[in-house]
């Protein structure tokens, strides 16, 4: 029995399929969406030929999709939005692919007929649609000096090879365009206010660098430069970023302690009584004692001023402060009193080796440079 209940299934569900594949066309159908029940009746009709259902579905959902995509076709046709050769060319391509879908089912096509290939009004189309991407990037590309303009045309002509590759020079465009588009930003060498050791400051200047060019642009349109690429760079910058090292303090430590009471959970005798003339009892009480906790800090700071500037009339666009700081903390305990107090817990020890002056301060560089480049990526991501 179990062997033919499982070929049973195996007959079933192939049948439940295409029972729910029919339905679904009918329902598709029903709320008006044809270019699903066109799909839904095709594969039907691949599955089972002779489907009766289906086929007056795949007959109905056609000629409504049909329909419908050359109104849609005929009202972009007429829109005056320049780009309006895009939406005609999504309705080109919509009808396409439900041609395509029928002419590869013999039996769709005997019920529908051969459908209309569209290729070469896709083509004159798609050609058009380029064109009027291509022609408002060259209108934008004559304020190419005005940084948003130059966005804009780099725009244009990516859409432009998007529409069609490879459309005209439109490549050589978009990088014209681009080179104009970019906000250059001159990350200039930090400024030691506080008077760094010299290999301390080469540190900080290395990790802030690190952060700084290591890290993913804010945004596609920005790019960091150093003063000497900038210097080579044919097109001004349009920003400068000037970083102070203003304020350090290298160590401070602080140590406290608190004390609790404890006592065991459980009462041992303490000695012993009379409470008659011939009884003795135990005396029973909780084990106490003292136990002490020390925590032990040790901490270092720093304060970075960031300040970005036009780089063309020295005006100040953003001016603040960035402060770090770093800290290690370690605890231990000591008892007094009766062990038995501590339930069998052991105390806290002191853990690891308190950190170098040095070691805190490679701590604090790389948290300025991570502080700094996240400051910038929110300053930046909409350029």
């Amino acid at each position: 029995f179990p062997v033919v209940k499982t070929h049973f299934i195996y007959l079933f569900l192939p049948a439940l399929a295409l029972m729910t594949a029919c339905s679904s066309g009918r329902i598709a159908l029903r709320n008006g969406n044809y270019d699903t029940a066109v799909e839904r009746a095709v594969k039907r009709l691949n599955a089972k030929p002779g489907h009766t259902k289906a086929n007056t579905v795949l007959q109905k959902a056609y000629a409504e999709a049909v329909a419908e995509h050359e109104a849609r076709l005929r009202n972009a046709e007429a829109a005056r939005d320049p780009f309006h050769w895009e939406t005609v060319l999504g309705e080109y391509g919509a009808l396409q692919h439900l041609a395509k879908q029928i002419a590869n089912c013999s039996t769709c096509t005997a019920a529908v007929g051969v459908p209309k290939n569209h290729s070469d009004q896709m083509a004159i189309v798609r050609d058009l649609a380029a064109g009027a991407r291509y022609n408002a990037g060259q209108n934008a590309l004559r304020f190419k000096e005005n940084r948003l303009a130059a966005k804009d045309a780099f725009t244009q002509f990516e859409k432009a090879n998007a529409v069609l590759p490879n459309y005209r020079d439109a490549h050589l465009r978009a990088a014209e365009a681009f080179a104009y588009a970019l906000q250059k930003v001159v990350i200039e060498p930090v400024i030691d206010v506080y008077r760094l050791p010299s290999g301390a400051y080469q540190d900080l200047q290395h990790r802030v660098v690190t952060a700084l060019f290591e890290a993913r642009p804010p945004s596609p349109f920005v790019r960091y430069l150093t003063p000497r690429v900038a210097e080579r760079d044919t097109l001004p910058p349009q920003h400068m970023v000037q970083l102070a090292f203003v304020d350090y303090n290298p160590r401070s430590e602080h140590t406290s302690q608190s004390c609790q009471s404890v006592e065991s959970s459980q009462e041992y005798v303490v000695g012993r009584k009379k409470i008659n003339d011939s009884t003795w009892v135990d005396v029973k009480e909780k084990a106490k004692g003292t136990l002490t906790t020390y925590r032990k800090t040790v901490r270092a700071d720093a304060r970075m001023e960031l300040r970005i500037l036009d780089a063309a009339t020295g005006r100040t666009v953003l001016a603040e402060p960035r402060s770090e700081t770093t800290e290690w903390t370690t605890e231990w305990q000591t008892f007094s009193g009766d062990a038995r107090a501590l339930n069998g817990s052991g105390l806290k020890c002191a853990s690891g080796f308190e950190p170098s002056v040095e070691s805190q301060f490679d701590e604090l560089s790389w948290a300025l440079g991570s502080s700094l480049c996240q400051r910038l990526r929110r300053f930046y991501r909409d350029y």
